[in-house]
């Protein structure tokens, strides 16, 4: 899509990670995640939404090790996540 002058926003990566991980395709919500920190000329940062997705997609398919990984990483972004992961 960018080939045809159309460029995605964190809306679409959000939306787009967050299927994916509905569908169970982790390692393309993974993908997702590290296309867009390579985008960061175009101005595509990740936010606490993208890491959630991510974090409810491993809690779901019992990933606990990733979710840890994944929540260090979001910290390490400085992201806030919610409380309910908090609890794991």
């Amino acid at each position: 899509m960018i080939k045809g002058g159309i460029f995605f926003n964190i809306v679409s990566f959000n939306v787009i990670i967050d299927t994916a991980c509905k569908i169970n395709n982790l390692g393309l919500s993974l993908k997702l995640l590290k296309r867009m920190t390579m985008m960061l000329e175009n101005f595509v940062w990740s936010n606490s939404i993208t890491y959630n997705c991510i974090i409810n997609g491993f809690c779901n398919n019992e990933k606990l090790l990733l979710v840890d990984k994944m929540h260090h990483k979001m910290v390490k972004a400085t992201k806030e996540p919610r409380a309910k992961y908090l609890e794991i």
